[in-house]
């Protein structure tokens, strides 16, 4: 009778980081994980110039290929430290949307990465990263804080896509209006006035109360 084999543990062996580095680029590169980090389609994905990734709560960033290949090595770590330092802030924003963008300004980056907040905003410029929330462009991820009753200020970003919601869920013969929905972000906690109410919602490119009944008006031939 054969004697029994059995498997031990597997032996541990020691990985070269530049390895590790290099096949988390092909695996950034490919297809497949063009569309996972993005919510857009893939053609939209390979375009992004960074590629955006959430793994265990830890935030991944790596460069595209082609920005790789045609930027210098001391553009890519700056494009590189800079968003780090970025999205290290905006974590709960690659987790959970637009409504958890925090208040950010190119200086608070500056002051994370040790350089100067012009050379942040040089080299943010009109890059586009592919992010679990679909394709973003880095210098909308900056905005102004908004008062909040609970002492936490929040993005302008975040209010904008607090109206943008409000408005979605307004039943559609009975739009609210600008007061309406700044008396509703006031009960949450935002101290908004119906002013900047109607700014962001000029920003988001939605009508106002009047236009949005308009367009749900059956058209006479």
């Amino acid at each position: 009778m054969p004697a029994e084999i059995r498997e031990g543990p597997p032996a541990h062996r020691s990985v070269d980081p530049h390895d590790l580095v290099r096949c988390l680029r092909e695996v950034l590169d490919s297809p497949i994980m063009a569309h996972r980090t993005c919510g857009a389609s893939h053609s939209e994905a390979a375009s992004a110039d960074v590629h955006v990734t959430v793994i265990r709560g830890s935030v991944l960033v790596e460069l595209s290929l082609a920005r790789r290949r045609e930027w210098s090595a001391r553009r890519c770590d700056s494009v590189l430290e800079i968003c780090r330092a970025l999205f290290s802030r905006q974590r709960e924003f690659l987790m959970h949307g637009a409504e958890h963008l925090k208040p950010m300004s190119q200086s608070d980056v500056a002051g994370d990465t040790g350089l100067h907040h012009t050379t942040v905003g040089r080299c943010v410029g009109d890059l586009v990263a592919a992010t679990p929330q679909g394709l973003v462009s880095l210098r909308d991820l900056f905005s102004v804080g908004i008062g909040m009753d609970t002492g936490d200020p929040i993005s302008s970003r975040a209010v904008q896509e607090q109206i943008k919601q409000l408005i979605v869920i307004e039943k559609p013969d009975a739009p609210l209006s600008d007061a309406e929905i700044c008396r509703k972000l006031n009960d949450h906690g935002v101290s908004v006035k119906r002013r900047t109410v109607s700014k962001y919602r000029e920003t988001v490119g939605i009508p106002n109360r009047r236009g949005r009944l308009e367009n749900e008006r059956p058209s006479h031939a």
